[in-house]
């Protein structure tokens, strides 16, 4: 699985985050849609009202102890209803129980590490995204957001992914290669992803079965290219090529 710890660049586009591994693999990452972050934020709520729940019985049990202490234990025991969001998205990595559940994840818009202040700006302008007119600033601005970020996440400079990307590795010339594999040709670090998508695309399209001399060219350009005077068969030549370099992109990740 891919994480942020092997890009090298990131970047939005649209509503997508386009991520550059080290290995020149692109992977776009979606942002959460307007229907995940409401089903995140009513999930959140139910779990905020089973605290208040809870904490209401703690005050009937105390009911006897004074108002004094009643208000202590009472203000004491509403700081992490207060600090929900706050609190869960500094610990778990920009997500609350109701995003865990949604899978998605507050995140930099430069894909830097999250910091404590964005926390705490985008923390802070729920009360004008969120708590006035119920939600209604939020809600138009992430359905008018091209990055579907409400006014705290325009602010704080995040936006909300969406960890359940459409995006897999069978859609980029990365593969899972078996850690036994002996690299035949180790000058196939020279070829461009582009190169690699090529050859990719080739062998999973009908051009080796209806145009073997058109694999074979692509072959040569790929020998050519790395180095490789002398090849048997196109089609070998050619995945090779490619299980070498996802094995050699696997044991540097």
């Amino acid at each position: 699985m891919y994480t942020f710890k092997l890009c090298t660049g990131l970047k939005i586009v649209s509503s997508n985050l386009s991520i550059h591994t080290a290995h020149n693999v692109v992977l776009d990452m979606k942002t959460a849609s307007l229907g995940d972050r409401i089903v995140a934020y009513l999930l959140d709520i139910v779990i905020k009202f089973g605290y208040l729940l809870i904490v209401l019985a703690i005050l009937r049990i105390l009911a006897g102890t004074g108002r004094t202490a009643m208000i202590i234990f009472g203000v004491i025991l509403a700081i992490p209803f207060v600090f929900y969001s706050l609190g869960f998205e500094a610990a778990m990595n920009g997500q609350t129980p109701g995003k865990k559940i949604m899978k998605i994840q507050v995140a930099d818009v430069e894909g830097k590490p999250v910091t404590l202040g964005q926390y705490i700006t985008r923390w802070l302008f729920r009360m004008i995204d969120v708590a006035l007119f119920y939600g209604l600033p939020a809600i138009i601005t992430i359905a008018s957001s091209s990055r579907n970020q409400r006014i705290g996440d325009f602010t704080a400079g995040t936006v909300v992914l969406a960890l359940r990307q459409s995006v897999f590795l069978s859609h980029t010339s990365f593969r899972e290669v078996k850690k036994d594999h002996v690299v035949s040709y180790d000058s196939v670090i020279l070829l461009s992803e582009a190169e690699i998508k090529v050859i990719r695309d080739t062998l999973r399209s009908k051009i080796l079965q209806n145009n073997p001399p058109l694999v074979k060219r692509i072959a040569d350009r790929m020998a050519s290219k790395i180095q490789v005077d002398i090849y048997t068969d196109a089609e070998t030549f050619l995945r090779t090529l490619l299980l070498d370099y996802n094995h050699i992109a696997q044991r540097e990740a």
